[in-house]
């Protein structure tokens, strides 16, 4: 019997051609989606986004965004404001890393601000609270793990239809869930690994990371994140 093809859409946030690319790798490796599963929509470029594009499929996955940050409008946010709406009122499976961690929040009434005396640029430790010991996405999770991170932006108060499942010492909100719905969102890259995120970084070092970023920041080192690394797998085994 020929095995059945998913069809995801990964909506991405990027002004660089080499970014773009590898994120949409990053989303193929930790996924364990075949290349024709996984339909790439750059919103930067394609910023009318139509809904129809979107509703036959099996999830939706927002990515990152590099020098964009989602306490801005952009041309592309009404849009992506209309894609949140339906996912959520049709209970789409939907999955959001970083800026769309950011967007979703937002999107559905919740506060976000810049602060970079907050902001991660590395591997770090969150904790697991007690909604998130229970949720499914989460069974056998030990309570800490590290995970790979890059922002100045976070979530800084919840809509009423959100529950935290993690936070870290340094900024709260770090893997999110849609009450009743099977929509999560992490502020840290749940499609990265220590690999992934060494070379985003050096991708960045002489751009965006530059202009925003402290030479401390950078080198930070990093660490493995094998839990981390199993939070989509898990989203697709009991979702999609």
């Amino acid at each position: 019997m020929t095995e059945s093809k998913r069809k995801v859409v990964l909506l991405q946030i990027r002004d660089d051609r080499l970014a773009e690319e590898q994120e949409r790798l990053c989303f193929l490796e930790s996924c364990r989606l075949q290349p024709e599963e996984l339909t790439s929509i750059n919103i930067v470029s394609e910023p009318r986004l139509d809904w129809s594009r979107l509703a036959t499929a099996d999830a939706i996955l927002i990515g990152g965004a590099g020098a964009h940050s989602a306490t801005d409008r952009h041309e592309f946010s009404d849009s992506l404001d209309a894609v949140v709406e339906a996912a959520v009122e049709e209970g789409l499976p939907m999955f959001g890393s970083c800026f769309g961690h950011h967007f979703l929040a937002k999107a559905l009434g919740g506060g976000l601000v810049t602060d970079h005396s907050l902001g991660e640029i590395g591997t770090f430790d969150i904790h697991l609270t007690e909604a998130g010991r229970a949720d499914p996405m989460l069974a056998d999770f030990p309570p800490d793990l590290p995970v790979q991170l890059g922002h100045h932006d976070y979530v800084s108060s919840l809509p009423d239809t959100m529950v935290e499942l993690a936070f870290s010492d340094r900024c709260r909100y770090q893997l999110l869930r849609v009450l009743g719905k099977p929509i999560y969102c992490s502020q840290f890259h749940s499609e990265m690994s220590e690999r992934h995120l060494r070379a985003r970084l050096e991708m960045y070092h002489d751009s965006y990371l530059r202009n925003e970023t402290s030479d401390e920041e950078i080198t930070l080192p990093l660490r493995p994140s094998p839990w981390a690394e199993k939070l989509l797998p898990r989203f697709f085994e009991l979702y999609v």
